[in-house]
């Protein structure tokens, strides 16, 4: 069974879905994460989702991730990572076969929470000029491109504007206020 899913656009009703929060990811939703990405990225058509499916609820977030997904218009693709044997091949494929504009880390398991992991992912996602969606603010703090946190009920953008400037993120005006900057590396 191939380990890399992804999800078309089917167009439905924002009245159909229910919260759409992601465990262990500051209880902000996949909806507001895609949008966000979106208002940073707007030519945004293709994320990249690297997660351990054994780690997080999988079937319940995956029929989430792909209603936020069509209601957003952006294509998903799933890589699932059970092991650090499985991470190269599976960023690989993000990036070079599936051409991902965003890699999204979900999770900080035992397997992608670790420093390998986080420092492999940082740093191949800055060499392929590719932003990388972190799962908490120490991964930006350490060289990744953003992070997405809540901070006294509302949604802000973390970003090490070092990587962002290399992988060519520059955060649009109107998200300013929104967003929290990490400068040295």
């Amino acid at each position: 069974m191939p380990k890399t899913r992804m999800f078309g656009l089917v167009f439905l009703s924002m009245l159909l879905f229910g919260p759409m929060v992601l465990r262990g990811q500051d209880d902000i939703t996949a909806m507001q994460r895609l949008f966000l990405m979106k208002e940073v990225m707007p030519g945004l058509e293709t994320v990249g989702i690297i997660w351990n499916e054994k780690a997080v609820n999988a079937a319940d977030m995956m029929a989430k991730i792909e209603r936020a997904s069509a209601s957003t218009g952006i294509k998903v693709v799933i890589a699932n990572v059970e092991s650090l044997k499985d991470l190269g091949g599976e960023l690989k494929n993000l990036i070079g076969f599936h051409k991902v504009q965003v890699v999204w880390v979900i999770g900080d398991d035992a397997v992608l929470g670790g420093s390998v992991a986080r420092d492999f992912l940082i740093k191949n996602t800055a060499m392929s000029r590719t932003p990388l969606l972190a799962p908490a603010g120490d991964w930006v703090d350490a060289g990744a491109c953003m992070a997405m946190r809540k901070v006294d009920g509302k949604t802000k953008l973390y970003v090490n504007s070092k990587t962002a400037a290399a992988v060519g993120i520059s955060v649009p005006d109107a998200m300013m206020a929104k967003t929290d900057f990490f400068a040295a590396n």
